[in-house]
């Protein structure tokens, strides 16, 4: 009996790396290609995977737990889950996301060795 589950053990290890491989080595399709842009990356490409099989098999646990995780309201991570999923970035490109204090535009500037500076308005 020991035997067997041994085996049996190796076994699901076996098909869940098989799995994990197949899900992040994986080339982009076209359409992951298309909704990550030109800029993607395999980074980039795993977290929409991951998303997208969280949103499929158990959204609302995969939901609650990353916000009992994180301590954000429900619907925000679901916002943030589904954006993901969609190849859209997590971070909001509005002006009320750069009324943090960091100036935009002429304020910025980047010297020797690629670090930003941004001067608080």
């Amino acid at each position: 009996m020991r035997i067997v589950l041994k085996a049996l053990f190796k076994g699901v290890m076996a098909l869940s790396t098989i799995a994990m491989m197949t899900l992040t080595l994986r080339p982009a399709t076209d359409a992951e290609a298309t909704a990550l842009g030109p800029d993607n990356n395999r980074f980039m490409l795993v977290q929409m995977r991951l998303a997208k099989t969280m949103l499929t098999v158990a959204p609302d646990f995969a939901v609650a737990q990353y916000a009992q995780a994180t301590g954000l309201p429900n619907y925000v991570i679901r916002d943030m889950l589904e954006a993901k999923a969609a190849g859209e970035s997590i971070i909001p490109q509005n002006d009320s996301a750069r009324a943090g204090g960091l100036s935009v535009g002429r304020a910025r500037r980047t010297d020797a060795g690629g670090a930003l500076f941004a001067t608080p308005d």
